[in-house]
């Protein structure tokens, strides 16, 4: 690809463009910090591949100049932590999205664009050896692979009401992304959610996830085709937390933990 520099510049400028013209009226926000780790998942190789990630999530709700609501805007930065000890070597992709949420008869769409970074990462092996020093494991000290790549990002999900009751529902869902050059991505499922009291939330998945990688380090291990799976538990719908498999592609088991708080903004009409 040439001049990625100037094709990742190009694009977070665009998604600036565009995220400073929606025209917004009032929003009702809310920031998710969510963070993940392999080391009390079980996997055969544990701390390794995707070892860990964080993600930080800023929504807000748009409306026009006529008061008609366009959907739930977006925007995300995450960065996974990917080593591969037998090689000796490592690389953290970062990931820049922005996207809008839309609701239309029973289904929810989520479209969104960006782009990725492949190579050094902001927090990266900093960040994991701050948690193994915190938890008496030992430094991580891989190489990180030669320069930095960066692509061009696209993806969309669709999740379609299949039935639901007095405190639960189940969906259909359909994800996929597309970053051409480094992965892409799809993924099928049902998703199923049980408001237990006011308080608390279980829900869990099923399906499965076809997944294409040609970034040199992360192609060996990624599995073409394979089942998905998550079941977790949200409190007060703030504090979440779940055990995905194989959430990356490596058909590897995960736990995450994730903090959503609400944000009340103001701003003028436009």
């Amino acid at each position: 690809m040439k001049n990625p520099r100037r094709l990742l510049h190009h694009t977070l400028s665009l998604l600036l463009v565009l995220l400073l013209q929606a025209p917004t009226a009032q929003a009702q926000s809310s920031i998710e910090l969510r963070t993940g780790n392999d080391i009390l998942a079980g996997n055969s190789r544990s701390d390794d591949l995707y070892t860990a990630g964080l993600a930080l999530t800023y929504e807000f709700q748009n409306t026009n100049l006529n008061g008609r609501r366009l959907g739930r805007g977006f925007a995300t930065f995450e960065e996974n932590l990917f080593t591969d000890r037998e090689a000796g070597q490592r690389f953290d992709e970062t990931w820049f999205l922005l996207g809008r949420r839309l609701r239309r008869g029973n289904t929810n769409y989520s479209v969104y664009a960006g782009a990725v970074r492949a190579g050094r990462g902001v927090f990266g092996e900093r960040a994991q050896n701050a948690v193994h020093s915190v938890i008496g494991d030992e430094d991580v000290n891989l190489e990180y692979v030669e320069g930095n790549q960066h692509f061009a990002v696209l993806g969309a999900a669709l999740r379609t009401d299949l039935a639901f009751g007095r405190g639960w529902s189940l969906q259909t869902r359909v994800e996929g992304r597309v970053a051409q050059g480094f992965k892409q991505w799809l993924s099928l499922g049902v998703d199923g959610s049980w408001q237990l009291n006011r308080w608390l939330e279980v829900f869990a998945s099923i399906g499965a996830r076809a997944t294409w990688a040609e970034y040199d380090l992360l192609e060996p291990w990624t599995e073409p085709l394979d089942l998905t799976a998550e079941v977790g538990v949200a409190l007060k719908e703030r504090l979440v937390v779940s055990w995905t498999q194989n959430e990356y592609g490596t058909g590897m088991g995960h736990l995450s933990l994730a903090y959503r708080v609400p944000v009340k903004l103001r701003t003028g009409d436009r």
